[in-house]
């Protein structure tokens, strides 16, 4: 960039999609958004830099919520600083449950990053689901793995064969000096022991490169 060059800006297009169910049936709805090549948005717990992306739920009356649910990231490793999110797009995800007519709208936010980081906000309607969502319900934690604790600084994950890489949470995150993967787990050391502390480990199968999420809850005895 020149400096008679305004900044690039990122192009963030953003969906609240679904296939509703029928009243009282739940049912998954993201916020599906999609950013220009190159920028990344960032996960629940950004990380060292960053700002989560977030969706807020605008329920018609009667209908409830739960969530939200983030899918897996990934990790961003730039000049010592550390951050997790989402190259090209990301989604947060709810399960809704209707109860009666009415439209769904949710209210989204974000922070697109490349050399420079550029804010936004919307708000969106739901629409069907056309294929946007389903990679991202795929990336969703689906289990949460056992931890096992030795001197309440570290704790041992069975993990099976394969790449392992560990995102932690943010309470856990502020007191996390690193991790150790054997053949068949993970080993995830504190400086103290964490209050609530969780993760999420993404494990990729060697045979396939498929990488599945899964949540881990490290807590003292």
């Amino acid at each position: 960039m020149t400096p008679d060059m305004p900044p690039e800006k990122p192009e963030v297009s953003v969906q609240l999609v679904g296939e509703q169910a029928a009243d009282g049936v739940p049912f998954q709805v993201g916020a599906v958004l999609t950013v220009s090549e190159g920028w990344h948005l960032y996960w629940e717990h950004p990380g060292d830099a960053g700002q989560e992306t977030w969706a807020d739920l605008l329920l018609p009356e009667g209908w409830t919520a739960a969530g939200p649910q983030y899918p897996g990231p990934e990790r961003f490793d730039t000049q010592g600083v550390t951050s997790y999110g989402w190259e090209g797009g990301g989604a947060v995800v709810h399960e809704v449950v209707a109860s009666g007519p009415g439209t769904l709208r949710a209210r989204v936010g974000w922070l697109a990053c490349k050399e420079i980081c550029v804010p936004g906000q919307t708000e969106v309607a739901l629409q069907p689901d056309t294929g946007e969502l389903t990679p991202w319900l795929a990336r969703l934690p689906q289990t949460t793995l056992p931890a096992q604790t030795t001197d309440g600084l570290a704790w041992t994950v069975a993990v099976p064969p394969g790449s392992v890489d560990f995102f932690p949470g943010a309470a856990l995150d502020l007191v996390l000096t690193g991790t150790e993967q054997g053949a068949d787990h993970l080993v995830i050391r504190t400086r103290r022991p964490p209050t609530d502390g969780w993760g999420v480990i993404g494990h990729t199968d060697p045979a396939t490169s498929v990488t599945r999420f899964h949540r881990v809850v490290l807590e003292t005895p």
